[in-house]
């Protein structure tokens, strides 16, 4: 099995995230998984906002307060 080198602070950190007998390949997994999700998720919520805007249903704040008096 390959060797890879981590700092201190690094394995200190994955300890942390460690849950009971945890390899640290299973968390680092875990890790890669989450981040692809966001990504995922934050992609489609741009989209949905791009499209909001593109039809105007975005208003500044500057705007909505000239809207209401405020």
């Amino acid at each position: 099995m390959p060797m890879i080198q981590i700092s201190d602070k690094l394995k200190k950190e994955l300890d942390k995230r460690k849950v009971l007998n945890d390899s640290y390949e299973t968390v680092l997994w875990d890790l890669i998984n989450d981040t692809e999700e966001i990504s995922e998720d934050l992609i489609k919520r741009l989209e949905i906002s791009k499209k909001q805007i593109e039809e105007g249903k975005i208003h500044s704040f500057e705007e909505i307060k000239k809207k209401h008096g405020l």
